[in-house]
């Protein structure tokens, strides 16, 4: 049988609901059917609660700017450009600048302009592939230039392998080992804007300034406009 009459004390009254139901002798299909609505209803109220609670934590954390985990990661970045004279450049928002839209706003320029940087592995090490915002990384392409297939980095393998959160990562103050190559797909821009290290904050650059503050490897052509 899938129901036992009795009440356990570790058994909370949602689990029962359907239970004190139907273990009656002369319970009929009506009754069965009027439990499993109210066992369904049950759920539903609470998962919809349980998902809009979770909604909310999520937005209210977006509208917090600047939240690194490492701590570090915005000085590192700043340091890094310190270092190659281009501090000046450095804006940070009150806002969230975490994707390429909301850096696109934070800044005042359009999304494409938005210098993303995407991390992948490449025969055991990471690489740093920075782009135009409204591009995508080309299958083809990429293997055409790395040999093999484009497997992005995690979270924590962003974080352990490059030095930087995810809503933040820039080719700036990152670890060593970590091999930058700016895509084709900027030179349509004079100026870009790239993260520089935090979920708030961007740089403002023109292509010949990023290569020498990325010390960037080379080009490549391995993104596409979708």
């Amino acid at each position: 049988m899938l129901f036992r009459s009795g009440k356990s004390a570790e058994t909370p009254r949602s689990h029962n609901i359907l239970s004190d139901n139907i273990i009656h002798q002369n319970t009929g299909k009506k009754t069965l059917k009027m439990a499993l609505k109210r066992t369904v209803n049950f759920f539903t109220t609470y998962s919809t609660r349980m998902c809009d609670t979770l909604l909310t934590c999520i937005v209210d954390l977006n509208k917090i700017p600047g939240k690194d985990v490492s701590g570090m990661s915005f000085d590192t970045a700043k340091k890094h450009l310190e270092k190659k004279g281009y501090s000046d450049r450095i804006s940070e928002f009150d806002v969230s600048s975490a994707t390429v839209e909301l850096a696109a706003e934070a800044v005042g320029t359009e999304p494409a302009r938005i210098a993303k940087s995407l991390t992948f592995m490449v025969d055991g090490n990471p690489v740093m592939v920075v782009c135009a915002g409204d591009v995508k990384v080309n299958g083809s392409k990429y293997k055409a230039f790395f040999h093999t297939k484009a497997k992005m980095l995690s979270g924590d393998e962003v974080r352990e392998m490059v030095g930087h959160e995810i809503g933040g990562v820039c080719p700036f103050g990152i670890k060593e080992g970590v091999k930058v190559y700016l895509d084709e797909s900027l030179k349509r821009f004079y100026v870009v804007y790239p993260a520089c290290g935090s979920d708030n904050s961007a740089v403002k650059l023109t292509l010949s300034e990023l290569e020498e503050a990325s010390d960037y490897v080379n080009w490549v052509d391995v993104c596409v406009i979708p």
